[in-house]
């Protein structure tokens, strides 16, 4: 197994030691195996839908990551065209920023 440094998460939603988690949870994973198609569509369809819970969470916390609402949404409109490759990109940003957030301010949610 390898690992990525990131929010420190398990597939089992333990915390992990050290603030890694396993590949395959963050925008590494998102950059390192490219789907196609409909595993493609589901794979960005997760992560806008865990992104969105994320905001729902973290808002009331950190009000100044409302830029990222926005971002979000953009996100959705390309998902809404087809746009998969595009949504992934726009993704991999939007989770890196989380995760960068997370560090500086630990009270945010877990992604």
């Amino acid at each position: 197994m390898t690992f990525v440094p990131n929010v420190p998460i398990t597939h089992s939603g333990t915390p992990m030691p050290g603030g890694l988690r396993p590949a395959g949870l963050g925008p590494m994973a998102l950059a390192q195996h490219v789907p196609t198609g409909e595993a493609q569509r589901q794979q960005v369809a997760a992560s806008i839908v865990r992104t969105y819970r994320w905001l729902e969470k973290a808002l009331p916390l950190a009000p100044d990551a409302h830029h990222l609402v926005g971002d979000l949404l953009t996100t959705v409109l390309l998902y809404i065209a087809r746009q998969y490759d595009t949504c992934r990109t726009r993704l991999i940003l939007l989770i890196e920023e989380i995760a960068s957030r997370r560090l500086v301010r630990p009270d945010l949610p877990e992604f």
